[in-house]
């Protein structure tokens, strides 16, 4: 099934119950706290009437395994979160699920944002966030809502048959406050909850430094 064809179904299966799962790939960095920057897209893709739900992969699994997981959720939407460390996790399990037509499977985080040729043309997602991922996934969903093509949609980059197609990138967001705090909702309670009797913050947005 193309591209095109992923969007018809993902439409159409829209109609009835709404899925978006994420994938966190948390194997690879040693650290299995619930990712804040997940955290933030949650509200955004609630709003858009998606049932949200997280499988946070904190040490390898089996491709097997991995695909009951997702299959277990039903999902028309597969976000993966993924810096340079996870690659070959993501290859992996991307590929788990590349047989099953029903699912669009995108992707976010700094490697896609980096290298975008690498993730979309060695993996089986299809569409890759570029940057800040707020607004562009905003758009994405309204577009499929309104049966809009989802390869226009800016912030997004795509392999259709094997050709990508890049599209313009939003600016950063300045005005913070118009962002709902993170929805830690989805992450099971120790993930969010420290152990160690410490309280967690962060206290900016992105890296300190100007890398």
């Amino acid at each position: 099934m193309n591209l095109p064809e992923i969007q018809k179904t993902v439409s159409s299966r829209n109609k009835t119950r709404k899925v978006f799962l994420f994938v966190y790939l948390a194997a690879a960095e040693g650290y299995a706290g619930a990712s804040y920057g997940i955290g933030y897209l949650v509200p955004i893709i609630k709003k858009h009437s998606y049932d949200v739900f997280v499988i946070a992969i904190t040490k390898d699994i089996s491709s097997e395994e991995f695909r009951k997981k997702v299959e277990s959720f039903n999902p028309s939407i597969v976000g993966f979160s993924c810096t340079s460390p996870q690659f070959l996790y993501l290859k992996k399990y991307s590929d788990a699920i590349k047989s099953n037509e029903d699912i669009l499977q995108i992707c976010g985080g700094s490697l896609p944002t980096l290298d975008s040729q690498t993730v979309l043309t060695q993996t089986a997602v299809k569409g890759v966030a570029i940057g800040e991922g707020e607004q562009s996934v905003d758009r994405l969903l309204d577009n499929i809502e309104n049966s809009k093509s989802i390869f226009d949609t800016a912030g997004f980059y795509w392999n259709i048959d094997g050709k990508i197609k890049t599209n313009q990138i939003p600016h950063f967001i300045e005005d913070l406050s118009q962002l709902e705090f993170p929805d830690t909702s989805v992450y099971e309670d120790w993930m969010v909850c420290n152990c160690n009797n410490e309280l967690e913050m962060e206290l900016s947005r992105g890296g300190p430094y100007e890398c």
